[in-house]
């Protein structure tokens, strides 16, 4: 629950804390074999001034940070800002300081980090981001840093696979017309018809239908099983898919043809 509270004191310190400072800044090119090029202390007041850097040379910026009464401070974040400012490039190098406000940053151009951000013949803004949950955020410009142009980047030969592509249109079937409900009725009819010549041929029958329990036991289950194979025909034609009529289809077909034999026999040996 402290823990929750303090982070809800932060904003409202934040408003009374005093900002950060800088004590000799300073900045130092040095070439392959470690030799001083150029080092000079940054002069936070004046105009910034230019850095320039070669291929096989290495830039130091170093620094100590300052609280409100003078003594050393260790910030919870310090970013080195690299920025195009006409090409909108950016990079953020992370800077580690110690216990005794010290920080120091080398970057090497030929073996540049991540974050330096590609380079042109327009310098790169330098600037020094300081972050700290007891003091207000500053951010110190330092100086302009001119660095040799990056390398063109060759295309990959797969490069186009990943381009935008042009825009697809995709082309819909029309929704299939339904047909007129004469031809409807027709088929209808035509599907009905077994069912209609069985009851016809029923009734010439001479000899009276035998309904009773043992008899509807042996002729109810096939009777049965004819009514479920329309019955699946009918809800095919609602929702089903082909496959799934034709599993349904062949568990109720092997079904009827077991009931309709057991029926033939009992019908066999009844009229005997």
């Amino acid at each position: 629950m402290l823990s929750q509270l303090r982070w809800l004191f932060i904003p409202a310190l934040a408003l009374q804390a005093t900002a950060l400072s800088l004590k000799g800044p300073k900045f130092a090119v040095t070439s392959a074999k470690a030799s001083i090029v150029r080092a000079e202390p940054i002069d936070l007041d004046a105009p910034l001034t230019t850095v320039n850097v070669g291929k096989t040379e290495n830039l130091r910026v170093s620094f100590t940070v300052l609280g409100d009464d003078g003594n050393p401070v260790r910030p919870h974040q310090a970013f080195l800002r690299m920025v195009d400012e006409k090409s909108g490039e950016e990079g953020i190098q992370p800077v580690k300081v110690g216990k005794d406000g010290k920080g120091k940053v080398e970057i090497s151009v030929s073996r540049p980090p991540v974050s330096l951000p590609p380079t042109s013949e327009n310098p790169l803004s330098v600037s020094l981001i300081l972050g700290s949950f007891t003091h207000s955020p500053r951010t110190v410009p330092l100086f302009n840093l001119r660095l040799p142009p990056s390398a063109p980047v060759t295309p990959h030969a797969q490069e186009k696979h990943y381009a935008p592509q042009p825009l697809i249109a995709h082309k819909f079937n029309p929704e299939p017309s339904q047909p007129p409900k004469v031809v409807s009725a027709t088929f209808a009819v035509i599907a009905l018809a077994p069912w209609l010549v069985l009851a016809g041929l029923l009734s010439q029958i001479s000899t009276p239908l035998d309904i009773s329990s043992k008899a509807l036991s042996y002729t109810g289950p096939f009777l049965s099983l004819l009514v479920a194979l329309e019955g699946l025909l009918f809800v095919y034609w609602v929702k089903l898919r082909l496959f799934q009529v034709l599993t349904y289809g062949l568990v109720l077909a092997v079904l009827a043809t077991g009931a309709g034999k057991r029926a033939l026999v009992w019908k066999s040996t009844a009229t005997k």
